[in-house]
């Protein structure tokens, strides 16, 4: 599951086990304390305002605010729901831990995933740099092997003329001995 899905579900676990929480605590008809719920507000346009309710408006406490006797079914029936609301309770905040779990999970992954990031990052930088460093390297060694070998060429360009010049004077000697026998 991806982070965000994760502390989606996990933020409707806790909203479920906070509804439980006050079924449970208005049917056993005490006050019991209930978890914090931090949820985020996604929509800031849909506050409601007391002012706007009108009288005719019904709270969640409104029927057990006058006091009344209770029958025995009726006490049978409310706690029988409230077992069960307990074990729904019970099987939310397992839901919630393991919610919980696994977004602790999800962000170690995504902070070890950040660490790698970062590690490639500064060896990419490092092998462009050594690149940049190799090209210019090269750059120069090939100037500096041109310049020799230009030279080298210039060297055996002037012994070639030279052994042209004592090839043409060695030739005129022949001749001219060759013409005197």
């Amino acid at each position: 599951m991806e982070k965000r899905e994760v502390e989606l579900e996990l933020m409707k676990t806790k909203s479920a086990l906070h509804k439980l929480a006050v079924k449970n605590s208005l049917a056993q008809n005490r006050s019991i304390e209930i978890p914090e719920v931090t949820v985020e507000r996604t929509d800031e346009g849909c506050d409601v305002k007391p002012e706007s309710f009108t009288k005719a408006v019904q709270t969640d406490d409104d029927h057990f605010s006058e006091p009344h006797e209770m029958s025995a079914s009726t006490r049978s029936h409310l706690a029988s729901r409230s077992a069960l609301a307990q074990r729904e309770r019970k099987q939310l905040e397992e839901k919630c831990a393991e919610l919980q779990t696994q977004l602790n999970a999800a962000k170690e992954m995504n902070t070890e995933l950040e660490e790698v990031k970062s590690a490639m990052m500064e060896e990419i930088a490092e092998l462009k740099r050594c690149y940049n460093e190799n090209l210019v390297n090269a750059r120069t060694i090939d100037s500096n092997e041109l310049s020799e070998v230009r030279g080298e060429l210039a060297d055996a360009l002037a012994e070639v003329e030279r052994l042209r010049e004592e090839n043409r004077v060695l030739a005129q000697k022949q001749s001219t001995s060759t013409g005197s026998d």
